[in-house]
């Protein structure tokens, strides 16, 4: 019987380590699909020079997380990655210097370094039990900033159905994974569970123009 719950407890902690591992390897690939989203907007879009501006701090700000977050995923059981904060340094230091080519590259690397792993939430879940539960907690937790953002700000909070439009399914789930952030209760993390992740982006991409 002692061996039996030993065992059990050993199996247990296995799988909270895999499974703190796989999030935090889900959170580095996602932060890179964002950094790199982010980039694309800047290069790409017709946005105001403050939200320009907004956009190049928010691309700076994952670029100086990025190598704290390699190292939390790091699993021991290879050398880890040598991504240090004087490499992202360089990385910003080319994109305040207009140097695109540098930035683009670099970060290809590291979305083929880190892929972002979407299993659990891709595809969304268009089921109508799972499209009403996220139409509830869109109404109470993300309505009252992205449905009519606040575009005085260098960084609004973008309307999520508008989004849902203009890119892809696996950047607005990095989005959702990088952006959703808990309170003191959940240590910041991000509350939701896959499924609700991904009820959410078939809420989103599935809503109408007409809704918007």
């Amino acid at each position: 019987m002692y061996f039996l719950v030993m065992a059990t407890s050993l199996l247990l902690l296995f799988q909270t380590s895999t499974n703190a591992e796989s999030g935090d390897l889900r959170r580095l690939g996602a932060e890179i699909i964002v950094i790199n989203a982010d980039f694309e907007n800047l290069l790409n879009s017709e946005l105001s020079a403050k939200h320009k501006k907004g956009l190049k701090e928010r691309i700076k700000g994952g670029l100086a997380i990025l190598p704290l977050l390699i190292r939390k995923s790091w699993n021991g059981s290879q050398p880890i990655t040598s991504y240090s904060s004087k490499f992202m340094k360089k990385i910003q230091t080319a994109l305040d210097a207009g140097e695109y080519k540098l930035v683009t590259t670099t970060l290809r690397k590291l979305l083929n370094k880190f892929p972002f792993n979407t299993s659990g939430i891709l595809p969304p879940d268009y089921r109508p039990l799972a499209l009403k539960r996220s139409k509830s907690i869109h109404e109470s937790f993300c309505a009252g900033c992205h449905d009519e953002p606040d575009l005085s700000v260098s960084r609004p909070a973008w309307n999520l159905f508008k989004l849902s439009k203009r890119t892809t399914l696996d950047k607005l789930a990095a989005r959702m994974i990088v952006g959703i952030r808990g309170d003191s209760l959940t240590g910041l993390d991000n509350p939701l569970r896959d499924y609700e992740i991904s009820a959410l982006i078939a809420f989103y991409s599935k809503a109408p123009i007409s809704t918007e």
